[in-house]
């Protein structure tokens, strides 16, 4: 019997040629896309270093730093602003979404911050179920009035809808 040549340490097969190709495509890849991240580094850099030499020191500082005091027109849009925020958001927008059943969706909310009634659009299938809404929501402890406002017929995906806008006035609400 002839004894059998088994060689474990056999050399590799050469790569091919085409992936010599693409390691070196590779490498100059990532070299010029190195070159593009110093160069907008460099350029963000000298964009930041001119902002900084030519931004004015922050308005609420420097009046403060002045000793000038704020205008009356500065204090009334203060105090609109605090007013409001101060408002109770959670516990409103909580009461709308409570009154909204299932026949109903709400679309958007508009609130201006003045002294106009927060509106509502919402979407209905049928018109007794747009009233159902706005008398659910004169019914609730924190609406003064609710008023529907306008209404138009229309078709979403192919269904036959109501449109409709209601006027919210909250009660307790300073504007």
């Amino acid at each position: 019997m002839k004894p059998l040549q088994i060689d474990f340490v056999r050399a590799p097969a050469p790569y091919p040629g085409w992936a010599w190709l693409v390691l070196a495509l590779g490498a100059v890849g990532l070299a010029m896309a190195a070159a593009e991240c110093l160069d907008a580094r460099a350029s963000w850099q000298e964009a930041r270093a001119a902002h900084e030499r030519l931004t004015p020191p922050a308005a609420a500082g420097a009046r403060r730093a002045t000793g000038t005091p704020p205008t009356a027109e500065w204090r009334r849009a203060a105090a609109r602003a605090r007013q409001a925020l101060e408002r109770p958001w959670g516990r409103w927008l909580a009461e709308l979404e409570a009154r909204a059943e299932a026949p109903v969706a709400l679309l958007t909310l508009e609130a201006t911050g003045h002294a106009a009634p927060l509106r509502l659009i919402a979407e209905a299938r049928e018109m007794n179920h747009a009233v159902a809404y706005v008398e659910s929501l004169r019914g609730s402890p924190l609406v003064a009035s609710a008023t529907l406002a306008s209404h138009e017929r229309r078709e979403a995906d192919g269904v036959p809808v109501l449109r409709f806008t209601v006027e919210v006035v909250w009660r307790g609400d300073p504007s």
